[in-house]
């Protein structure tokens, strides 16, 4: 249910005319420096390259002295094109964690950046990051629109209100963005006549548990210009970051245990800790499980997420340290062996690493048909909406060994919800999914899938232990092909992992793990876990 509290106030809608001098617009890359100084925690505002830079700097003087204050400039003219609202918020975090490494975070932003905060705070949060503060501010008025109404045209109770109506950032596709559930409140400051704040209820409409604390501020919304407005507006968001707990309140994400027990061995035997794939399940490994030794101890480390309403991990490391943190705290006294799929072999990988620094033993690291790491873990890694569901469905057809018969040209006409939706007919339609169920099941899955997708990693060091690299063919590339493809595997593995071993197994890169070629997958790995 989404909660709409309300605060008394008094704002003039709109203020500009305030003087930028022209040495404050350094370097693209890096976050502005509004007002240097100050012991408390940094706040940023986000503003738009096309807009008034004099919106930024108007603020600064009116927030409480001991508060630095940084400005993201979005829509950089010179710096490579980012199209989606994702890839946008990631080039903002690189600026400001250049600022401020670690959390409690605090930003605030013009309405027509809300998808870009809304995205940076999931992001952060999806590195297990913490976001204390969202602020939006409502400058728009129907006047500056040409009159026009700003009262939301919606069609039917389930459509949302567009969010490309009301944002600005150019070059970005906002019809793209699809807002998931976020563990915090959004602060919207706005003027008594506003609609912002029906606009953001129907955007956040699919956010389960998501929450607007709506500062109504009252003022003659067409005098812009007079001095006493941004003081007005500065007092009730220093109020606001005064009023912020001491210490930020623990998060569902924080208390996320992603430990499954798919069976359970001997006290002194071997342990197997499997990591899933991109968008995957632990029970994924339960046909695994079935073939190997009852002596054995198999665990599952189930992604944040896959249920659809928890924030996904958004980096591999901080991933691997929840998933450490767990592994560790079940003591497991036995000798552990790491297996990862795909994407999962990222993260095995990653814990690998983590455990040695620790002074723990990882007796071996099996990865699944998984990608190298990236030799620059800064570098773009955009992906819309439709690229994301074509993915998807390329692992499904894989899944499934059939035809989904559904074309790019379809997703580009249809909404997420469409989108979703198509999927879940075809994988209805081919058995895969019992009848019963709704689009929403896939809900948790698309999630983590984007997420994962979108996600960079470069390690910190090798491992230094026994690491088997698992390959499978790929069926639309030829023999010869494939073996060029096992070829440049191996070999770019070895930077990370110098005494790489590499094992063919029969199979796709998803069936692998299901009948019949788990079954040989079970035999040689058996043969590993000792």
């Amino acid at each position: 249910m989404m909660v709409i509290q309300n605060v008394t106030g008094n704002f003039v809608h709109k203020i500009s005319n305030l003087e930028m001098n022209d040495d404050t617009l350094t370097n693209s890359d890096q976050a502005i420096s509004i007002r240097v100084g100050g012991a408390k925690t940094p706040l940023f505002l986000i503003y738009v390259e096309a807009e008034p830079t004099q919106d930024i700097r108007g603020l600064k003087n009116h927030i409480e002295r001991d508060v630095p204050v940084y400005g993201l400039r979005a829509g950089i003219m010179g710096t490579p094109a980012i199209s989606t609202v994702q890839g946008l918020a990631s080039q903002l975090i690189r600026q400001i964690k250049m600022v401020q490494g670690q959390g409690p975070y605090r930003a605030i932003a013009s309405f027509s950046t809300t998808a870009l905060v809304y995205e940076i705070a999931y992001q952060l949060i999806g590195e297990d990051q913490c976001v204390e503060f969202i602020g939006l501010i409502d400058l728009t008025s129907a006047e500056d629109r040409g009159g026009q109404s700003r009262e939301p045209r919606v069609q039917s109770p389930q459509e949302r209100w567009r969010v490309s109506e009301w944002q600005c950032l150019p070059g970005i596709t906002y019809d793209d963005y699809e807002p998931a559930p976020l563990p915090l409140a959004v602060d919207l400051f706005c003027n008594e006549n506003s609609a912002a704040e029906q606009q953001l209820s129907l955007w956040l409409a699919v956010g389960s548990g998501a929450t607007i604390r709506t500062h109504r501020l009252g003022g003659d919304r067409l005098q812009i210009n007079r001095s006493n407005n941004w003081t007005q507006l500065g007092n009730i968001v220093s109020q606001s970051l005064k009023a912020l707990p001491a210490i930020p309140r623990p998060i569902a994400e924080q208390k996320y245990s992603s430990l499954v027990v798919l069976q359970t061995g001997g006290s002194n035997e071997p342990a197997l800790v499997c990591v899933p794939g991109a968008g995957g399940n632990v029970t994924s490994f339960l046909p695994l499980a079935e073939h190997m030794g009852r002596s054995i101890s198999i665990y599952g480390l189930q992604p944040r997420g896959i249920d659809g309403v928890l924030v996904p991990h958004s980096s591999v490391r901080a991933a691997a340290e929840q998933h450490v943190l767990t592994i560790l705290k079940i003591g497991i006294n036995a000798p552990i062996n790491l297996l990862g799929h795909s994407f999962g072999g990222w993260l095995a990988f990653e814990i690998a690493c983590q455990l040695e620094s620790e002074g723990q033993t990882v007796a071996s690291l099996t990865l699944l048909d998984s990608d190298v790491p990236d030799t620059d873990e800064l570098d773009s890694s955009e992906h819309s909406q439709v690229e994301i569901f074509e993915k998807l469905i390329e692992i499904y057809e894989q899944l499934t060994e059939k035809r989904l018969g559904i074309k790019s040209v379809e997703l580009e006409k249809l909404n997420f919800d469409g989108k979703r939706n198509l999927l879940h007919d075809r994988l209805v339609e081919v058995g895969f999914l019992n009848r019963r169920t709704t689009p929403m099941v896939l809900q948790g899955t698309l999630r983590s899938f984007a997420s994962s997708v979108r996600t960079r990693y470069q390690p910190r060091s090798s491992f230094k232990g026994p690491l088997s690299l698992v390959l499978v063919a790929d069926p639309k590339l030829s023999g010869v092909a494939n073996i060029s493809r096992y070829e440049k595997s191996v070999q770019e593995w070895r930077r990370w992992a110098p005494g790489v071993s590499t094992w063919n197994a029969p199979g796709n890169h998803m069936t692998i793990l299901d009948e019949p070629y788990v079954q040989v997958l079970a035999r040689w790995l058996s043969t590993r876990v000792s």
